[in-house]
């Protein structure tokens, strides 16, 4: 899997990084679908973290 430093670093208004454990989960739960449908996971995943 290859990502941007900016999903790991991003904070959100309390101040809480997303963190690389997060996104790992999220890819790992989704692991069986395709490429397109991890990146968009790991997009709304991050959009509910803000």
């Amino acid at each position: 899997m290859l990502y941007t430093d900016g999903i790991p670093e991003a904070r959100n208004m309390h101040k809480k990084f997303y963190g690389i454990e997060r996104l790992c989960e999220v890819v790992s739960q989704n692991w069986h679908l395709s490429a397109e449908q991890i990146k968009q996971a790991a997009i709304d995943d991050l959009r509910i973290f803000f």
